[in-house]
């Protein structure tokens, strides 16, 4: 099963567009584990480049050559958000021109036919209210922006395993599994799931190569105890996380904080007491 029929249906329809704007920038933010690299690569081969390259960028090498090199095709930028500054604004040169520079050749810009996928597990709008982000290029790159979720905020959750086991069961020749029993399901749901779609399908294809029967139940799970975990405190390590890194990137700025998770200052300064978040464990710049 392609991978875009794992997403939303909302976000979905938005796939199928971006696919087909081959012109037009695309950015696909996600935690690890979710495929963004998978849907960025459905777009390139269900779109009008699919005879060309699909190059995988490096923030090793340099952007201009990566950007020539895939000529005519799609260069699939990982995790912009690490991107430094310099390069950045060199990549917004880039959207905006259609130009590079190519390296030892006198400053004489060259046309680059090449369409730009990037990703981001991070968040981009508070790196960019923290000023470690360039906003006219997260504009810009957010032509088209396609969002995918936590496997665990998902309320499609069983069709997603069910649509999985299917594929997987046929990838390894096994043939139709039987429903899951209600027993397996609530062991399911209550893990957080924190690799998501990759966590999952390394997860069912163990349970399925080892499968006796077409029933997958509990006995089927060797790995069972990996999962046996408490969903709400799950859930609170996320937001914990999700905190933190919030308020480090904005320089621990509880009001701008505040504006950026949507939160009073009153509950922020509650969540932080209740993580055991010290505000004063860092030196502020």
């Amino acid at each position: 099963m392609d991978i875009v029929f794992y997403l939303p249906l909302h976000q979905r329809g938005l796939a199928f567009q971006a696919a087909q704007r081959d012109l037009e920038p695309v950015l696909i933010t996600g935690s690890p584990g979710t495929g963004k690299r998978s849907v960025a690569r459905w777009m390139h081969e269900y779109g009008p480049r699919s005879g060309s390259f699909f190059l995988e960028g490096s923030l090793e090498g340099s952007l201009s050559d990566q950007l020539l090199e895939a000529q005519g095709g799609t260069l699939l930028l990982h995790e912009l958000g690490e991107y430094s500054l310099s390069m950045q604004k060199a990549l917004l040169s880039f959207l905006k021109t259609k130009t590079v520079v190519r390296p030892g050749s006198d400053e004489v810009a060259v046309v680059a036919n090449t369409r730009v996928i990037g990703t981001s597990s991070q968040c981009l709008e508070s790196r960019s209210q923290a000023g470690l982000f360039n906003r006219e290029l997260l504009e810009c790159i957010s032509f088209f922006h396609v969002q995918v979720p936590c496997l665990a905020e998902r309320e499609d959750f069983e069709s997603i395993v069910d649509a999985m086991i299917d594929e997987v069961a046929h990838e390894l020749n096994r043939g139709h599994f039987e429903a899951l029993k209600p027993k397996v399901w609530q062991c399911l749901k209550s893990y957080g799931w924190p690799g998501n779609l990759r966590e999952l399908r390394s997860f069912l294809k163990e349970a399925i190569v080892k499968a006796e029967s077409q029933c997958l139940d509990l006995s089927s799970f060797p790995q069972w105890d990996l999962i046996q975990i408490d969903l709400h405190a799950t859930k609170e390590e996320f937001e914990k996380n999700y905190l933190l890194e919030l308020l480090i990137s904005l320089n621990w700025e509880l009001d701008e904080t505040c504006k950026v998770a949507s939160m009073s200052k009153s509950t922020l300064l509650s969540k932080i007491q209740h993580y055991g978040i010290a505000l004063d464990s860092v030196s502020f710049p």
